[in-house]
């Protein structure tokens, strides 16, 4: 609870080390967070469930990908970032990896 709340106080400027480019990629160090701070302890928020999902198909763990693909899906069915990560997520998973 503590971290949204700094989340929604700072943003993730004040959070994160700044980048000076303009991108929207997940930052290396998220998938390391979410490691470290456990899927079940994100709250139901939908786009934070939909970055987690994101990232973590971007740092190769598509099983944990998966599920919090599925959680994002669960509060909004129509979410394209989590239906992207959750087709990635699948097709990674099938081919073996």
């Amino acid at each position: 609870k503590r971290w949204l709340a700094d989340f929604r106080k700072l943003g993730e400027t004040g959070l994160a080390p700044t980048r000076r480019e303009k991108d929207l990629s997940v930052p290396a160090w998220a998938a390391d967070f979410l490691r470290c701070f456990g899927l079940k302890r994100i709250p139901d928020d939908v786009s934070l469930w939909a970055r987690a999902a994101e990232s973590l198909v971007e740092q190769k763990d598509f099983k944990r990908a998966k599920q919090a693909a599925e959680k994002a899906l669960t509060l909004d069915p129509s979410n394209s970032m989590a239906k992207s990560a959750m087709g990635a997520a699948k097709k990674a998973l099938s081919n073996g990896n």
